[in-house]
């Protein structure tokens, strides 16, 4: 999760202005929150909320759209 908010805040700092719907694809809470935070305004997730036990919490207490995904097999 470090790596991913490393990655992905210069992006969203650099286009929250423009008016753009943001998403963020991660299945980490912790990358949910402080990119929501930042100013993205929708969540990609997908195992579908199920890797992380925190990201239903972090979703439920937002107001961004979510697409819930799912995938075969595990993503390493």
């Amino acid at each position: 999760p470090a790596e991913e908010i490393d990655r992905i805040m210069p992006v969203i700092e650099g286009l929250r202005s423009c008016g753009a719907l943001i998403s963020v694809d991660t299945r980490h809470a912790v990358t949910m929150k402080a990119a929501l935070t930042a100013g993205a305004g929708m969540i990609n997730d997908v195992s579908a909320l199920q890797h992380d036990s925190a990201s239903l919490a972090v979703a439920a207490s937002s107001q961004a759209y979510i697409c819930l995904m799912h995938s075969q097999g595990t993503p390493q």
